[in-house]
């Protein structure tokens, strides 16, 4: 178990195999037992520890027997031994047999290059992969809410949250009807020298996102996506000017 450094979320592995993230107020954010692919699913952490503000989850980690696949190599080992041992000798025959086994593997998904022996992968060379690559390093690069180290009024009218180097947006009008956010990444002239981000804000009509980073900050007009900077009095000017151009004289 390890909370990450702002306290709002628990990592959590087991000891067997399985990685899970949950919130403070306990809603389950993400587990490797609910992934489909491969890469995961059978992830089994020794280790694991946050950096980057909470923004980086770096694991040591190692693959687990994957026991459905071994369970499908064993029947279509036999099965190729029933057809074997059932047709001819003859060389079409046995043609058509690898054939039809090979198409057999592609549907199961095990086309990959090498043989199984009890669960583990043997390579050509006789040595089984699993023990050549034993351990590895696995980063999980993790989004947090704006409301975690911002939270102001108008972070809760919308949903605003952000990377380390990135925004994701969704205003209010399209929570409903609209799945993926709005992914700005920020300007490479403040991040590099600014980086990690630490705050956003959004404004309450949901036009402008404000970020901050070690020092200054940036503002994004979401309709155009450009950010305005402040790092100079040229780049201040170019936001200033069309407030200048805006206003009104009114006399007195």
């Amino acid at each position: 178990l390890s909370w990450s450094p702002d306290g709002y979320c628990l990592a959590a592995a087991w000891s067997t195999h399985g990685l899970a993230l949950w919130s403070v107020f306990g809603s389950l954010l993400y587990s490797t037992f609910l992934d489909q692919t491969e890469v995961t699913r059978f992830l089994a952490p020794l280790n694991f520890c946050w950096t980057l503000k909470g923004f980086r989850l770096w694991t040591i980690s190692s693959f687990v027997d994957d026991p459905d696949r071994r369970e499908r190599e064993e029947y279509l080992n036999a099965f190729r031994e029933r057809l074997l041992s059932s047709c001819n000798a003859l060389p079409q025959t046995q043609r058509q047999i690898a054939k039809n086994v090979a198409k057999m593997r592609s549907d199961l998904h095990l086309d990959d290059s090498g043989d199984y022996e009890n669960g583990s992968k043997i390579s050509t060379n006789g040595k089984s992969t699993l023990e050549k690559n034993r351990n590895f390093l696995m980063v999980f690069h993790l989004a947090k809410s704006a409301l975690a180290a911002n939270p102001t009024v108008d972070n809760h009218l919308h949903l605003l949250m952000h990377t380390a180097d990135s925004i994701y947006v969704t205003v209010r009008r399209f929570l409903h009807s609209r799945r993926n956010m709005l992914v700005v990444p920020l300007p490479p002239e403040y991040i590099r020298t600014n980086f990690p981000l630490k705050f956003a804000a959004i404004n309450p009509e949901g036009s402008q996102v404000a970020v901050a980073g070690s020092r200054g900050f940036s503002l994004c007009v979401l309709s155009t996506l450009q950010w305005r900077l402040f790092g100079n009095i040229t780049q201040a000017l170019l936001f200033l000017k069309p407030l200048v151009t805006n206003t009104l004289r009114i006399p007195l």
